[in-house]
């Protein structure tokens, strides 16, 4: 069974919420509560949480229904209909600003009621789709440790995960809006991403590794279009990759120190090839025969120092061949690199 929508009532005039409540049923909505000042309905709004608040905008007290209305809707979210008989700029000034979901003008009948409620409870579930979208986005973009941020074409920052606002001092909610370039000057925007954004706006995307205040990052920038093939946006993301650069370091340090002891083993395998070569062509100049076994001795040593040379030369390979496969990018120029990576 389908849950009956819940809709507050409140109105200072007893007659006018009891025949409001009466007509809310009718249509088939359920009505928790009914509240004739400003104090009860934020009181009741917390307690019953309906789906919808008519609000009286002239109640009973010191606080008036757009007051209390501001308050629910900031608090707990709930869409609120103003009802009142005075319609004044001023009045319509103050309500827009609490954001309402729709304005009734007294007096009313049930197919104005009926239609301004449908139309406000489409709109907020409309609301709490963005909203859950939006969400699912930010946590998105949160369960990523590297910082992040998009900006439109004006450079205007549209989202960012926490962080990068984190390094910025800010909260996320704080940056968008702002102009990005307001924050070049920061310690998080290095000078060549500083060049890079405030460049025209081509198709092209750019990675690059550079050392920014004693940390090593790779960032990749690159532009997102609309379906009409316009670069309207534009992402950044950054990734602190210190420890990498450490590590490579350590193990090219450990790899070139490797490779010299190789080498200096190679050279005395060398020397002690060629002593074991010089017996063999002495027994050669004589009977054979007589020292046939004295040299097959000598071949057998050869054969195993050329076995650990060729472990050796092999275990060298491996490192060069390391080397080649890690040989860093941060050696390149920036425009090299630029021209290498192209946004189709």
């Amino acid at each position: 069974m389908t849950e009956k929508i819940r809709i507050l009532v409140i109105e200072d005039e007893a007659l006018v919420a009891d025949d409001m409540s009466e007509m809310l049923t009718e249509i088939g909505y359920e009505v928790p509560g009914i509240a004739d000042t400003g104090e009860d309905a934020i009181a009741l709004a917390f307690k019953h949480l309906p789906d919808l608040i008519l609000m009286d905008i002239n109640l009973l007290g010191s606080m008036d229904g757009i007051t209390a209305g501001g308050e629910i809707r900031s608090r707990l979210g709930i869409p609120i209909i103003y009802v009142t008989a005075f319609a004044t700029q001023a009045i319509i000034d103050r309500a827009k600003k609490t954001t309402p979901s729709g304005y009734i003008l007294k007096p009313f009948n049930e197919r104005q009621i009926q239609t301004t409620i449908e139309i406000a409870l489409y709109n907020a579930a409309i609301e709490r789709q963005l909203k859950e979208r939006d969400q699912t986005i930010r946590t998105l973009l949160n369960t990523v440790p590297d910082d992040l941020v998009l900006i439109n074409s004006e450079r205007k920052i549209i989202a960012i995960n926490e962080s990068m606002a984190k390094k910025l001092g800010q909260m996320p909610d704080a940056l968008v809006g702002k102009v990005i370039g307001d924050l070049l000057t920061s310690p998080v925007l290095s000078d060549m991403l500083s060049r890079i954004i405030t460049s025209p706006i081509t198709g092209r995307s750019t990675y690059f590794e550079e050392e920014w205040n004693n940390r090593w990052f790779e960032t990749m920038v690159y532009p997102v279009a609309d379906r009409t093939g316009t670069n309207i946006r534009i992402v950044i993301q950054s990734h602190d990759i210190t420890h990498r650069k450490h590590l490579d370091e350590k193990l090219k340090e450990e790899g070139i120190s490797q490779i010299g002891k190789n080498m200096e083993q190679f050279q005395i395998l060398n020397d002690q090839i060629r002593n074991p070569l010089q017996v063999i062509k002495g027994y050669l100049s004589l009977d054979h025969t007589k020292y046939g076994d004295a040299i097959n001795k000598q071949v057998g040593i050869i054969n195993n120092l050329v076995t650990q040379l060729d472990k050796g030369w092999l275990e060298s390979e491996k490192v060069q061949q390391f080397f080649l496969k890690h040989r860093p990018m941060f050696n390149k120029s920036f425009q090299e690199q630029n021209e290498e990576v192209d946004l189709q």
